[in-house]
């Protein structure tokens, strides 16, 4: 069986605006571009041959974002070689006003101590 790949979007390279201007002429939706940019990292697309992925991966570098090719985790039997594992909504977390840290909701930031009550 051929080994399958996703392209993961980590961040921006150029403006904010600028990415999602250029993503609109790849037809995306601009307020996809902004659920992108807000959740990255964040998986676009997966199950693509490495040819394709890279296609993909050029055209989103283009656009003005960074991101990465990772193995899909399928195995020779096509079984996907992932762990399950809980991902949490966002209304769980809380980003500190002072230091900008993204955590889950508690009293106290874990980076800088700020009360986040």
């Amino acid at each position: 069986m051929d080994r399958k790949y996703r392209v993961v979007f980590l961040s921006l390279i150029e403006g904010e605006d600028t990415f999602k201007e250029n993503m609109t002429r790849l037809g995306v939706p601009p307020e996809t571009a902004q659920t992108i940019i807000q959740r990255a990292p964040v998986i676009l697309k997966r199950d693509m041959p490495l040819a394709e992925a890279r296609h993909y991966a050029e055209a989103v570098q283009s656009a003005g974002g960074r991101v990465r090719i990772q193995d899909d985790g399928l195995t020779e039997e096509g079984q996907r070689n992932f762990k399950q594992i809980e991902v949490m909504p966002m209304d769980h977390f809380t980003r500190c006003v002072r230091c900008g840290y993204m955590q889950l909701k508690k009293p106290r930031c874990e980076r800088c101590g700020h009360h986040l009550d």
